[in-house]
């Protein structure tokens, strides 16, 4: 008897022990409970000794910006728009993300006297994760030594993504070389910023951290052997590929700052999954992005052709020019090989196509509540323009951008919206476009985002604002050059670059205080600003819902030589403003409105 009621009791624990591991293992992010052993699943990288020596020469370059007592490089800062979590305004900082890239050089170079530096940044890196579960910002690293997440407004989610690749870096490839403590802790360190990351569980259409989540949880649970990790990585890259497929391309579209970071993340993911599934996944998506780039590389510019949905500069950078470049003439970087697949070799390499148009649908519409997501691009042989359907004027966005050369030398053209001098992310854009021919119409949204889409909303449909203006930006060489006559409304602006013409009109303003509006044009080193003042004057508090018009209609005509202007047609149909320009009408809304409702309403093509 004593024996039966020991046998029951033994199962009875055993039974709930399993049923608490179930549990557990089911909850979304639990607690680093113990280390689990690394597997080497993942190969390890064997780099040419050329590739070792750049590297290290690198390094070594980065010699003055070591400071031995943080273990950190120390960077000078510099203010910028685009930096949105961060408040911080001293002259220099220690970033983590920088400290990071540095840690894993060191260790790529294989220069024995670099070691002991690489495993002191890493500690200090390391020291500075969030590892509280039931923190807000569990897993997650601030931006820079001096400034703690407490402190940022508000900490940037993504650093668990970007850390954490960089990390993983060193565990595939360098793993043998850690001393026993520091692995045990970067596996810690790496299983926390996985958790986080699942515990934020980013939907698919935050393409960029899609990606390089699914890349952190996927080799995460495949090094460190978690079941449950394991499959929700699957299931979210599965999840990302339907999306992005159903939708017709990605829907953080044509990104030159992000679909760059995506066909990394994807070259990782195809160096680092295991199972086949996997495998399959990351090469039909990096076979999408390098198709994304390809239609949209303009070769006499150089550029990347717009419509861009996320862009950091509008003329492309220095980093960027030489992944192009090296991409077009196959030279592979040991590191991370991101090969241009096959089939679309002979197209990047070749211009025979141009002219042309590329139109592509990068999100479905919903019945009801809004269009399909378009981008249209036109591709000349010596200049480029693109538009988007439909977006809003975040300085991020390009959602009318043009590129040409004239010389040799390239320059651009880009339409923004300010308030106060930052790009007003609550101005909704909307257009249609035929060739070099683009009719788009702007009107304020009354919840819309203020610099930036989503982190600063637009509260009581209040804004207060000392200058509202349109403006059309030049930039490149051509910007000293230009000459800027100033018409009187409606008739277009005439500017002619080698034998490329650009025509601008607005041939439609609707906008409450009108009485004041005005051009005013600004020329710098490289930039000429046509601004069309909306509003200007000592500052208020305007109430967006309670304006009876805040709509502007823009045409735009890039052309081989001067072609001839057609006039335009705008009638007030109800609430609606309806512009015929040639084969291209727009309708949108000319009172302020919600987003979705101005979505909901816009009215492409001629009825």
């Amino acid at each position: 008897m004593y024996l039966t009621t020991v046998k029951i009791f033994v199962i009875l624990m055993v039974s709930i022990t399993n049923i608490c591991s179930i549990w557990t293992d089911a909850v979304p992010n639990p607690a680093v409970r113990s280390v689990p052993r690394f597997r080497p699943v993942v190969p390890r990288q064997q780099l040419p000794t050329l590739k070792k020596v750049e590297i290290l020469n690198w390094a070594k370059a980065q010699e003055s910006e070591y400071d031995s007592t943080e273990a950190m490089l120390i960077k000078n800062f510099t203010y910028s728009p685009l930096q949105y979590h961060s408040t911080w305004q001293g002259n220099t900082v220690h970033p983590l993300r920088d400290a990071a890239i540095y840690a894993v050089a060191l260790l790529d170079s294989e220069d024995n006297g670099m070691e002991k530096r690489a495993f002191d940044v890493l500690r200090k890196i390391l020291l500075l994760q969030d590892t509280k579960n039931d923190s807000k910002t569990y897993g997650i690293w601030q931006y820079y030594l001096e400034e703690p997440l407490e402190k940022m407004s508000p900490p940037d989610w993504n650093w668990a993504d970007f850390i954490g690749t960089q990390l993983l870096q060193v565990v595939i490839n360098h793993h043998e070389r850690l001393p026993t403590d520091l692995a045990t802790n970067m596996a810690t360190a790496l299983i926390h910023a996985a958790r986080s990351i699942q515990r934020r569980n980013v939907g698919p259409s935050y393409t960029n951290i899609a990606v390089m989540g699914a890349h952190v949880t996927l080799a995460v649970s495949e090094i460190y052997n978690i079941t449950d990790l394991h499959q929700y990585a699957l299931r979210r890259l599965r999840m990302f590929a339907n999306y992005t497929k159903e939708n017709g391309g990605f829907e953080e579209y044509n990104s030159p700052s992000y679909t760059v970071v995506v066909v990394e993340e994807l070259g990782r993911l195809r160096m680092h999954a295991v199972v086949p599934e996997a495998q399959q996944l990351a090469a039909e998506l990096y076979y999408i992005a390098w198709k994304e780039i390809i239609d949209h590389y303009h070769p006499s510019t150089g550029q990347w052709a717009g419509p861009h949905s996320r862009s950091y500069r509008t003329i492309l950078g220095d980093g960027h020019v030489r992944f192009l470049k090296r991409s077009m003439k196959n030279e592979l970087d040991p590191r991370l090989p991101l090969p241009v697949p096959d089939a679309l070799k002979p197209i990047f390499l070749s211009n025979t196509t141009i002219p042309h148009t590329v139109i592509n649908k990068y999100a479905k519409g919903v019945p009801n509540t809004r269009q399909d997501l378009i981008g249209t691009t036109y591709l000349d042989v010596s200049w480029t323009v693109g538009s988007i359907n439909w977006g809003e004027m975040w300085n991020q966005r390009r959602p009318l951008v043009a590129y040409w050369t004239t010389k040799g030398k390239t320059s651009y053209f880009q339409l923004r919206f300010l308030h106060d001098g930052n790009d007003f992310s609550d101005a909704q854009f909307f257009s249609v476009q035929k060739q070099g021919q683009i009719l788009a119409g702007l009107v304020l949204a009354t919840d819309g985002g203020d610099k930036h889409i989503s982190l600063d909303k637009i509260k009581n449909a209040t804004i207060s604002a000392a200058d509202l203006r349109l403006r059309f930006e030049i930039g490149g060489s051509d910007a000293t050059n230009a000459s800027v006559t100033i018409p009187i409304i409606a008739n277009p602006i005439k500017l002619k670059f080698g034998n490329m013409s650009l025509q601008l009109a607005m041939p439609s303003i609707h906008f409450d205080n009108h009485s004041t509006q005005y051009f005013n044009v600004t020329r710098g080193k490289d930039h000429v600003y046509i601004d069309y003042i909306l509003f200007n004057g000592a500052r208020k508090n305007i109430q967006l819902d309670t304006l009876k018009a805040a709509a502007v209609i823009v045409a735009a005509q890039f052309s081989n030589g001067e072609s001839p202007w057609s006039q335009t047609m705008t009638t007030l149909q109800g609430d609606l403003t309806q512009t015929k320009w040639q084969d291209l009408c727009l309708a949108i809304q000319t009172k302020p409105s919600t987003v979705a409702q101005l979505r909901k309403t816009v009215k492409y093509g001629c009825q």
